[in-house]
Order: structure tokens, then sequence, then C-alpha cells
């Protein structure tokens, strides 16, 4: 049987995040272009190092994931520098 980890089922379990507009839940899907508007993207406070952590609802080994940096929109003040 192979189980399947269903997105509606995922939870943020730890998070710091700017606002719930830039919730850690949009971790989860992936945008082509980043607008505030659409709340596609998480951002941490400023001047905080971020972080999150999700429960996926279900066990399941990854062998890789997909990190996409992001640079907060338009006002391009944020990126990744490190990711543990």
């Amino acid at each position: 049987m192979i189980l399947v980890c269903d997105l509606r089922n995922v939870t943020v379990v730890s998070s710091i995040s700017y606002n719930s507009v830039a919730s850690a839940k949009n971790v989860l899907f992936l945008a082509d272009v980043e607008l505030w508007e659409l709340k596609n993207y998480w951002i941490p406070p400023n001047g905080v190092a971020g972080h999150f952590i999700l429960d996926l609802g279900c066990v399941k080994m990854f062998s890789k994931i997909r990190l996409v940096n992001t640079h907060n929109g338009t006002a391009r003040n944020r990126n990744t520098k490190e990711f543990k």
C-alpha cells in the first residue's frame, strides 16, 4: 500500500510569520509570481530568522523537497540564506 499525504490534512505545528497573510501554510503551494494580494508566500517578521514546522498528516519518507526562494514580492527585501 502506498501512503499519499493529503495537503488538506497538513497543519502548521510551529512557525513565526510576518502576519496571517504571509502564513507558513503558504509554503505548500507553488506560485509563478509572488503577490501579496494572492497570499501565496511565507515570510518571517522583519529582522528575525524565520522557521516553520509542518505536520504532513501522515508518515512518509521523502528523498527530496523543492525549496523555492522568496524575495517578498515587489519589496525584494527577503531571501533564504540558509536552509536546514
